[in-house]
């Protein structure tokens, strides 16, 4: 087994040969659902959650309004949360750059590159950082070899002093893309 993960391991490019595609994180749910299909367990459709809640989709666009106009699609707890996030990096990167890709809304430097995103998911909101293993301390989540995430709950607060740190070091590393 341990030389089945070490093979694909060794089989996926690097991140510097991924530059064009998307981030780790945006296509974890498509491996799971995959991965739940093939042994025959779990919901695999893309449908409304256990919550009602169905998945926001949001066309792919550049600029702030896009990511206006995704928050408010959100349950209130969650738009809450990324509204907090988003005036979060307002204040700590004057003049960040803002999309939406992948329905997801992305963060990044004029110039320079994406530092991060965020999505609502049915049950969770994830602010994940690009770079998050260089940032201190490392955001708790994620297992890809270069990107951390914070997952939040409903109820779950926000440590605007924490994520205010990370979003300035985020934002001063090389980031994923050019944005």
């Amino acid at each position: 087994m341990k030389r089945l993960a070490q093979a694909c391991k060794e089989a996926r490019p690097s991140a510097a040969a991924r530059t064009d595609e998307a981030p780790a994180h945006v296509f974890s749910g498509q491996r799971r659902r995959v991965r739940m299909a093939q042994e025959g367990s779990g919901r695999t459709d893309r449908g409304p959650s256990a919550a009602g809640n169905a998945p926001v989709k949001v066309a792919k666009a550049e600029g702030a309004e896009p990511v206006r106009s995704y928050i408010p699609k959100l349950p209130a707890w969650q738009g809450e949360l990324l509204k907090r996030f988003d005036d979060l990096v307002l204040r700590q990167v004057p003049g960040a750059r803002r999309a939406v890709k992948w329905s997801a809304p992305f963060y990044g430097v004029p110039g320079m590159a994406w530092f991060a995103s965020t999505k609502g998911f049915s049950k969770h909101v994830k602010i994940t950082f690009f770079r998050g293993t260089s940032l201190k301390p490392v955001p708790p989540s994620g297992e890809h070899e270069q990107g951390r995430s914070l997952d939040l709950r409903e109820g779950d607060g926000l440590d605007e002093t924490l994520v205010a740190l990370w979003i300035r070091q985020a934002a001063a590393l090389p980031g994923w893309g050019t944005s």
